[in-house]
């Protein structure tokens, strides 16, 4: 039942709780379309910067900057937008018609908003736009609900806990060429299928076990098009009962010849070890990259079986409250630019 009603306040619109804004600040799904075309200004400044929400257009140049920094996923953006109310979440900084900042909030759960996506054009830094967008706009409409960001190891990651966040763990980032040894097909006790090739009820119910949330609507709609985008690849893993026990997708890069994997869910080590062989068969000489919680001492095992090479890390905090987000049956985040659960 609840499931059913917060559907409907996705089809018609959001009750926002704890929110400062002065204006409707709770979209549908069902308006994206119109928001595509007649973006919601939220605020205008003297000096001519102009915060605003994310339309289809903007979200392929902020896909751009986050390419240009580093391995990013061609279609992770896109999937989350298309899925997920425009407003509250996206936002853009504009001077000019310039599309100059960015910054998303995305609802993992009733009361969990994901940050990610903090951009400031280089050549428009020290001028306060990326605080204004984030602090005055993206967190009016966050209210009292909880925000998790993974923050880059710099200053900012610094000051987050004397703006009242806490810190509680690392998530690390590795990276492989695909060798000889990773794209063997797996020797494994029970099948491994195309996620396409089971019910996606059963896979839903699989998802719901480690998800942040059971039963969250968004995220079934996310998934059904995640494990469906173009160029990627998504497994399930069967026992001998036939028995969901594990599942891990694939999608393509901006780089070429590049992917990356998320999320990769299993009830054990084994699978998760076997599901990720299973996923890199087809695509031995390229580069896959995959984001683990530290915590997960037996995902980072697996990683260092295969010789993986650690990339980077982040910092996980919370504000407003502290969800207990870390499951060990999740051996990879699904993305850490949009969803990073």
């Amino acid at each position: 039942m609840q499931s059913l009603r917060f559907l409907n306040r996705l089809v018609h619109g959001f009750s926002c709780h704890g929110n400062r804004m002065a204006t409707r600040s709770c979209y549908s799904i069902a308006e994206n379309a119109e928001l595509d075309k007649n973006p919601r200004i939220f605020k205008k400044w003297d000096d001519g910067y102009i915060v605003r929400s994310m339309t289809t257009e903007d979200a392929k140049q902020v896909q751009r900057w986050y390419a240009d920094l580093g391995t990013t996923s061609r279609y992770d953006l896109e999937v989350i937008m298309s899925t997920w109310p425009r407003i509250p979440g996206f936002y853009i900084g504009e001077i000019d018609g310039e599309i100059v900042a960015s910054a998303t909030r995305v609802l993992c759960a009733d009361n969990i908003f994901y940050g990610s996506m903090y951009y400031v054009d280089p050549k428009y830094r020290g001028k306060a736009l990326g605080h204004r967008l984030k602090n005055e706009i993206a967190g009016g409409h966050i209210g009292k609900r909880i925000l998790t960001v993974d923050a880059v190891i710099d200053t900012l990651a610094w000051r987050l806990p004397q703006l009242g966040y806490s810190y509680v763990f690392q998530t690390k980032r590795f990276d492989k060429d695909v060798d000889d040894d990773l794209a063997t097909e797996p020797n494994y006790d029970g099948s491994i299928v195309k996620a396409a090739d089971v019910s996606f009820g059963s896979f839903i119910d699989f998802d719901n076990k480690y998800y942040i949330q059971k039963d969250f609507p968004l995220r079934r709609a996310f998934l059904e098009k995640w494990i469906a985008v173009p160029g990627g690849r998504s497994l399930v893993a069967m026992d001998t009962n036939q028995n969901i026990v594990g599942y891990v997708c694939r999608r393509p890069c901006f780089q070429d010849n590049q992917h990356q994997i998320g999320p990769l869910y299993a009830e054990d080590a084994v699978t998760a070890k076997a599901l990720l062989q299973a996923i890199c068969t087809d695509i031995k000489g390229a580069k896959v990259t995959i984001n683990i919680w530290e915590p997960n001492t037996a995902s980072l095992d697996i990683i260092q079986t295969f010789k993986f090479n650690h990339v980077f890390d982040v910092k996980r905090f919370h504000h407003n409250g502290v969800p207990n987000d870390f499951k060990p049956q999740i051996f990879a985040v699904t993305s850490i630019d949009v969803m990073s659960y």
